[in-house]
């Protein structure tokens, strides 16, 4: 993941699913890029932008001012 101070970003894995959370702090659109090797993709699980299902590009999500984002990851690549 890409380091950046307005974003709080982490993956969580447990019985074998991997959960990406991203949260933009801050009142200003955030871009943030990922490079998890295997999933360059997250299904939207919880967002306050995306939809459920929705699938979404790792390489540049654009989270809204106060932005949230939790999506399912596939790691086992």
């Amino acid at each position: 993941m890409s380091p950046d101070d307005n974003v709080l970003a982490f993956v969580q894995t447990a019985s074998g699913k991997s959960v990406l959370v991203a949260l933009n702090f801050t009142s200003r659109p955030q871009t943030v890029s990922f490079n998890l090797q295997a999933g360059q993709q997250a299904t939207t699980a919880l967002s306050s932008f995306s939809k459920a299902g929705q699938s979404n590009n790792l390489k540049d999500l654009a989270l809204p001012p106060f932005g949230t984002f939790v999506g399912q990851v596939d790691l086992s690549r």
